[in-house]
């Protein structure tokens, strides 16, 4: 039933009509050559409007690591506030003004600046201000659910984006992820005959569906009204949708 309700997701992947920002940067513009000095002044213009705030959410084997790196190169060399989330509670839903993850990475930000306590107290790695993190960040990017963008103060914009990948592929992935041992075919299929239902305390990847559903109505909820709220916020709420299988 989990892979249906993916595979059932994944076939609703459509165009989006959402603005999509562009991922360019001041010193690149300076740099390019063959672009008529009007339009150039035109783009840079451009760029010094407010800028959106990028979420990518960050489907567990599913290519995510690699879109990471190339945020965090974007970050670096344009000089925007790059933020990584793991390890998050309820999908990192914010609680008691904080945000339930652990703060991985960051570029052109200080980590005393995003936590709401006295520096020296921890080693300020997990439950960043929220408040904090949504006034300074410009790309976060993370294992955390559909809603992070409530952390920005109301006047910032904001898009997401995701990509996916083949259930069944995700969860061979999710398996061999957790077992390094797993080297050979006959080693991979004795290991997932033992992880099929009914056997499910075992949980060797999340869900793609979980990531598009807020936490907040995640819990508790029959799976078909998760698929429904994950179909909608892929439809309406994330601008660009993409597949492993498509690259």
């Amino acid at each position: 039933m989990c892979f249906l309700m993916m595979v059932l997701l994944l076939i609703h992947v459509v165009a989006k009509p959402h603005k999509v920002p562009k991922m360019r940067c001041e010193r690149q513009l300076k740099k390019a050559s063959g672009i008529a000095e009007d339009r150039r002044r035109a783009l840079l213009l451009e760029e010094k409007e407010e800028p959106f705030v990028l979420f990518f959410i960050h489907v567990f084997k599913a290519a995510g690591s690699s879109v990471r790196t190339l945020l965090r190169r974007y970050a670096e060399k344009c000089g925007k506030r790059w933020v990584c989330l793991v390890t998050c509670t309820e999908g990192g839903n914010t609680k008691n003004g904080i945000v339930q993850c652990r703060l991985r990475d960051l570029v052109h930000l200080n980590r005393e600046n995003v936590f709401a306590r006295p520096p020296g107290r921890s080693k300020l790695r997990f439950n960043p201000s929220a408040e904090l993190l949504g006034m300074q960040s410009d790309v976060i990017g993370g294992h955390y659910y559909y809603g992070m963008h409530r952390i920005l103060p109301p006047d910032r914009k904001y898009t997401y984006f995701t990509v996916l990948r083949e259930p069944v592929a995700t969860w061979i992935s999710g398996i061999r992820y957790h077992d390094k041992s797993l080297k050979t075919p006959v080693h991979v299929s004795r290991a997932l005959a033992a992880a099929i239902p009914p056997d499910t305390t075992r949980r060797k990847y999340a869900n793609a569906m979980t990531y598009m559903v807020p936490a907040a109505h995640a819990k508790g909820q029959p799976v078909a009204h998760k698929l429904e709220l994950a179909r909608y916020n892929l439809k309406h709420g994330i601008a660009i949708v993409g597949l492993v299988e498509s690259w």
